[in-house]
Formats: C-alpha cells, structure tokens, sequence
C-alpha cells in the first residue's frame, strides 16, 4: 500500500500585511480558494514577515520580508534580507514531510515567492519520505524528482537587476514550473517591472522549463478572482502532477 502523498501551498504576503491579513484579502476574492485546495488534499498556510525597519517607510518599522530602497529594477536587493526571510520560511516547514510545495506571492511577498520556489533553500532538499512516496506515485526513478517545489506563483512583483536569482536559474537543469500575473493597470508596481523580470528569465528557459505570464486587464496592484482562479488551477495542476 503506497504512502499518501502530503501537499502544501505556501502564501506570501506584500509589504505591511500580514498572513491573516492577505487570507482574510484572497478569500474576499475568491470565497472558494481555500476550498479548491482542500479537496486536493493541499493545505495552505499564511506566514507572516517581521516587524523590521523599512527604508521605503523613512525606517519605520513594518511587517516585511526584506528592505527596500526603492521600486525600480536598479536599486540594490537586500540579500542579507531576503536569504533570512527565506531561511525563516523553509525551516518553518521543511520538516514536516510535505511531498509536494507551491508557493505563492503577491507584491513584496511575489518577490520572495521566487527565492523562496526557484533559489536554494531547505525546501528544496529531498527527505527519505519524499524520494519514497513520489517514486510509488510516478513509478520513476526518485532521482529525477530532487525537488518537492512543484510551482510558483508570483504575482504583482519582480526581481532587482542585481538579483544573483537570476544566475541560480540559469544553471538549474529544470526549474519549478513558474507563473507570473500582473495588472496593466498596476502604477505602484508598473507591469514593466513584472515583465522585464519574466523576459530574463524566459531567455534562461530551458526545454524542460514551464514558465508562463499572465497580463490582467483593467487590474491595478491589487487580486481578482479571475486572477486567482487561474493561479489556483495552476498549482493544482502541477502539485498533482
């Protein structure tokens, strides 16, 4: 008799949020979202950044998961921030035996949803648990399959320039399916900046990549439940993969 495989979606709130704040925000949206998952076995949890200065708030302190110096492609990423955030993240859960993870962002949490699914962290990392149930329920070698990341969702964000993201993708073999979503109508977060990130990364792609981007219509820096839906759909399709 196989072992159940164990399924988790990890959302990733913007800057100034909380978890509760941005499930109590989708479930506005999309009064289904948590619904759709639990009838794929996936569960879904809400982290919350720290309350830590942010430069953007004139060094107030905020719930984010990193600095910002700016909203533009050339101010410098806080590495040292984003490396804890994600340490914090995958440490939280990477423990418990999920087979299976997807994570999705929206906004500052976007941004981190792409360390957090694409760059190295403990999540990625195979336990004995997970070669063994993904072999039973793929009938193929564990080998193939040394990561339980199996999508990512980022919507309304992108990466600075000097992201050393980039260069971690481009040596990777077959990264995690990716989703990227924005508003054309977004003026904080520009669709620009969503874009300019995708094309990079496009232009890593491999052939064993599934990378996709999703332009919302009418859509400022906000979600919809359209927007959702198909993200929801999205994940579910590759964490059942």
């Amino acid at each position: 008799m196989s072992e159940k495989r164990r399924k988790l979606l990890i959302c990733l709130h913007g800057s100034g949020d909380t978890g509760s704040g941005l499930r109590d925000w989708i479930l506005s949206e999309d009064e289904d979202f948590e619904k759709r998952m639990r009838e794929h076995d996936i569960d879904v949890v809400f982290p919350s950044a720290e309350h830590i200065p942010y430069s953007m708030a004139n060094g107030m302190r905020m719930n984010v998961w990193f600095d910002r110096k700016g909203l533009g492609a050339t101010f410098p990423e806080d590495k040292k921030g984003v490396r804890r955030s994600v340490d914090r993240i995958a440490s939280s859960y990477s423990k418990l035996n999920y087979t299976d993870v997807a994570v999705l962002g929206f906004s500052q949490g976007g941004c981190l949803s792409l360390h957090l699914g694409l760059g190295p962290s403990s999540l990625r990392y195979v336990s004995d648990i997970y070669k063994r149930v993904r072999s039973q329920h793929t009938h193929t070698h564990t080998n193939t399959h040394s990561n339980r990341i199996r999508s990512v969702v980022c919507m309304s964000s992108f990466l600075y320039d000097d992201s050393e993201l980039f260069s971690y993708v481009s040596e990777q073999r077959s990264p995690p399916p990716l989703l990227m979503m924005h508003g054309n109508k977004d003026s904080m977060v520009p669709m620009s900046l969503g874009q300019g990130t995708f094309e990079r990364f496009k232009k890593l792609s491999k052939k064993e990549w599934h990378i996709e981007w999703s332009e919302i219509p009418h859509l400022r820096h906000d979600m919809c439940c359209t927007e959702l839906e198909y993200a929801c759909k999205f994940m579910i399709k590759h964490l059942n993969a």
